[in-house]
């Protein structure tokens, strides 16, 4: 009688050599352990892919206090099982959850495959944001822009032919999401052309503006009104809040409300005015300052217990291991022009170019944002964690430091 380990179809093996990590992303169990000389030789077998997920037990081994544990707890966790068959044809067969992934954009560039066209890589622009300007902000706010999305501290804005030219010569078929980030809309030479503009390629708007005043506001949604746009105000203060969204909550147009978190009792007050006001679509957004790095690493830093507690499928690890979702399939352009595909980086180039050119560039840059990975970074490519984490954020390239986490 011959015994096997089978490791389902639906869990992953990450390991080094001192630690490892089982995750079932069916059954939503994760299992972590330390690495023996003797469990680090069947891991290593388990992920060999002729093996098929499947590999015999030594009988000598299973005098391993240690190992028989480790055996044990891949049971228990639902992570695979063990078998006992007679004859070695009767051997059970496993398939390991291997991303099959084929670089298209790289193979046909290697190749120079002439047929290869804008076409193909407007399959990776899905969401364009433009951020126009209107007045200068506090200078605690100048960098804010760079962590999520919010208005950059410029007078200028981005002309109107620029932005109807970009999108004309540009291929945006698959962009299913338009944003518009500004502190003072009103200001705009052309509003109306530019809400016309917009709605013209049928794509869904969302306009991001200041919540400070809900005159400007209610002239504002004069302007989007019967255009199928979104609003996302940033809280200010309670007084406009409350006046604002006394208005708002009338009106046929849809809305959510931004609050920027530096602190705890910026915490405290969006959580309260969320459940008083029963408010929808709003967004809890983190910022840093040059004072809170105490309140990340206790509130934003990724913690072993959000690792246990994550609920990812088989996409969402492998989206991890190939891309960066947080920046994939994003350009952002400032009121001078100047496109890039992570604010945090250099520019690709300006709006006086196709965006299929900016994206090449992009995709084959080295250094590219879209495809920085937590397997590329220091020190998260040595953590068997690494593709249960959400990918590199805003946040860790404003700081340049990607350890954002309490794991290591």
């Amino acid at each position: 009688m011959k015994e096997y380990i089978e490791l389902y179809p639906d869990t992953f093996l990450w390991f080094n050599r001192s630690t490892g990590l089982f995750y079932n992303c069916k059954e939503k169990t994760i299992f972590n352990f330390g690495c023996s000389d003797l469990i680090y030789k069947y891991c290593v077998s388990i992920n060999d892919p002729t093996n098929l997920y499947v590999i015999s037990l030594d009988e000598i081994d299973r005098q391993d206090p240690s190992f028989l544990l480790w055996i044990d707890q891949i049971e228990k966790n639902k992570m695979g099982v063990v078998y006992s068959k007679e004859r070695e044809e009767e051997k059970p067969i496993s398939f390991p959850p291997i991303l099959n992934l084929r670089n298209e954009i790289e193979e046909f560039e290697l190749n120079n495959n002439k047929y290869y066209s804008s076409i193909n890589y407007a399959e990776c622009l899905n969401e364009m944001s433009f951020f126009f300007g209107g007045e200068e902000l506090p200078v605690g706010e100048l960098d804010y822009y760079k962590q999520v999305l919010y208005p950059f501290s410029y007078r200028s804005f981005l002309e109107l032919n620029d932005i109807r030219s970009f999108l004309q010569t540009s291929n945006i078929t698959h962009v299913y999401q338009i944003n518009i980030i500004c502190n003072d809309l009103l200001r705009y030479a052309d509003i109306k052309g530019l809400v016309q503009l917009l709605v013209s390629y049928a794509i869904p708007i969302t306009y991001y503006l200041q919540g400070r005043n809900v005159d400007y506001i209610k002239r504002i949604i004069s302007i989007l009104k019967d255009t199928n746009s979104r609003i996302k105000l940033y809280f200010f203060d309670i007084e406009n809040f409350k006046k604002t969204q006394d208005y708002l909550k009338d009106c046929d147009i849809n809305y959510g409300w931004i609050f920027l978190i530096k602190n705890e009792e910026d915490l405290f007050l969006s959580e309260k005015l969320i459940c008083e006001y029963n408010l929808e679509q709003t967004d809890i957004w983190p910022v840093l300052t040059n004072s809170n790095i105490d309140f990340f690493k206790e509130n934003v830093y990724t913690s072993l217990d959000d690792i246990d507690n994550a609920s990812l499928t088989k996409q969402n690890i492998f989206c991890n291991q190939v891309l960066n979702t947080n920046y994939w399939g994003h350009l952002f352009i400032l009121p001078d022009g100047r496109v890039y595909g992570n604010l945090n980086t250099k520019p690709l180039g300006t709006v006086k170019e196709d965006a299929m050119e900016l994206i090449k560039r992009e995709i084959k840059a080295p250094d590219s944002s879209w495809k920085c990975t937590r397997k590329k970074i220091v020190p998260c490519k040595e953590c068997v964690y690494r593709n249960l984490c959400p990918p590199p954020s805003g946040y860790e390239f404003y700081l340049n430091t990607f350890n954002l986490c309490m794991i290591r």
